[in-house]
Parts: C-alpha cells; sequence; structure tokens
C-alpha cells in the first residue's frame, strides 16, 4: 500500500489545506450560479429571437411560391421581369 501524503501533514498543515479547498470549491460554486444565469438569459434571448424570425417557414418551397408570386405580380404592374 502506497503512503498517503496527508498522513504527513501537521494539524495545521491539514486545517490550511481544508480551509483552501473550502475558498476553492465556493469560488466553483459562485462561477457555477454565474454560467447558470448567463445560460438561462441566452436561452430566453435565443426563445425570443426565434419568435422574430422563425426559419421554419423559410424552406424552398415557401420561397419558390414567393418568387413566383413576386414575379406574377411584377408583371401585372409593367415590370419588366430580371433575367439571371
Amino acid at each position: 500500500m502506497e503512503p498517503n501524503p496527508l498522513h504527513n501533514l501537521s494539524h495545521d498543515e491539514l486545517m490550511e489545506l481544508v480551509l483552501q479547498l473550502q475558498k476553492q470549491s465556493a469560488a466553483h460554486v459562485k462561477l457555477m450560479d454565474r454560467q447558470a444565469k448567463l445560460i438561462a438569459e441566452l436561452e430566453s434571448e435565443l426563445k425570443e429571437l426565434r419568435k422574430k424570425n422563425p426559419t421554419q417557414r423559410l424552406n424552398e418551397a415557401y420561397s419558390v411560391k414567393a418568387e413566383e408570386q413576386r414575379r406574377a405580380e411584377a408583371q401585372q404592374a409593367g415590370k419588366p421581369s430580371k433575367k439571371k
């Protein structure tokens, strides 16, 4: 069995190590809380953006239909159609 390096520490050194780990743990918890808050804000912002720009309706069939309608309306108005 390997010797445990913590066995060689004094009581004061162990207490110092425990306090240091507690501080690190508290800092990590604080960081995770900030990250969770940021994630929630970004998810909310993404949800609002999806409401404003729904990409579901921009599929090919919709775009082709819209382009055909635009061209038909342009021809009815007497405008020449653009050839690509």
